[in-house]
């Protein structure tokens, strides 16, 4: 839009105790390093992290992998951040789902905690492996048993993961709602606007992920816990700590039907 194209650059002006004070950001900076969605480490030169000293929650503590895993022994689980669908080398999401279900034999893990709070999506033709791994080796319909927790940065290729999940199994959802449907278009293309030149990516195919008369605008958190301000600068996790407490003999926890109903379930029934 050329604003900050000249020099010395943006120049913003505050007003403090002792009178206004001027603050120049420097334009020519380069912003790939402008952090996008969840924070991520480390924090880039010369910024300024909110958190301070705080310590990491387990969720924010590899943001920059692709996934990862922790036993926790206490919650009986296995541990599961997926941050992105993609794989750096053949067969990584692969590799994930054994080293899932070699970590759940090695624990007698009961449960499976999957993180896909930090997850924008990707190729979802790879997620197939996943799915099968939490199937076979989880009683996934028994509620309590499988935890998906979503945010509303979670989208495309893993809100396919999310709905694949609500429909086969009877995991208990918690955190936020997800930034998009589980019906929903998604693989973009890039066209060039005639006029302007402007580039832009427009989602070309439709997925069905959930029953074709299911018209939600997102998947809902049985269980909801937002991630507000001061959560976030303290270090604590208010999905993590709703797993914790989570009675699993909770009657509004109770699936009475088979798991390709689950769409219609009390939580994600909006007026």
């Amino acid at each position: 839009m050329g604003v900050g194209n000249s020099e010395p650059g943006i120049q913003l002006t505050f007003e403090a105790d002792d009178g206004p004070v001027v603050y120049t950001v420097d334009s020519s900076a380069a912003t790939d390093d402008l952090p996008v969605g969840p924070p991520r480490r480390p924090t880039p030169p010369g910024w300024i992290d909110a958190r301070g000293a705080s310590a990491l929650p387990l969720w924010q503590r590899h943001l920059e992998r692709i996934h990862w895993l922790e036993p926790m022994p206490d919650l009986d689980a296995v541990y599961v951040q997926l941050n992105r669908v993609i794989e750096d080398r053949p067969g990584t999401l692969r590799q994930l789902a054994d080293q899932m279900t070699r970590a759940a034999d090695s624990l007698g893990a009961a449960r499976l905690v999957l993180d896909v709070r930090a997850n924008r999506g990707g190729d979802a033709t790879l997620l197939q492996p996943l799915l099968h791994a939490i199937l076979r080796q989880w009683q996934t319909e028994v509620p309590g048993t499988v935890f998906v927790l979503t945010s509303s940065y979670t989208f495309s290729a893993a809100v396919h993961l999310a709905a694949d999940l609500e429909r086969n199994t009877h995991a208990i959802f918690v955190g936020e709602p997800t930034a998009a449907p589980p019906n929903h278009y998604a693989d973009v293309t890039t066209v060039t606007l005639p006029n302007s030149g402007i580039e832009v990516e427009i989602s070309r195919l439709y997925w069905q992920k959930s029953d074709p008369r299911d018209h939600r605008d997102a998947m809902y958190p049985d269980v909801v816990a937002p991630l507000r301000w001061l959560d976030f600068v303290q270090g604590r996790d208010p999905a993590m700590d709703a797993v914790r407490r989570l009675d699993r003999a909770d009657p509004g926890l109770s699936r009475t039907r088979s798991p390709v109903f689950n769409w219609m379930r009390p939580s994600q029934q909006r007026n």
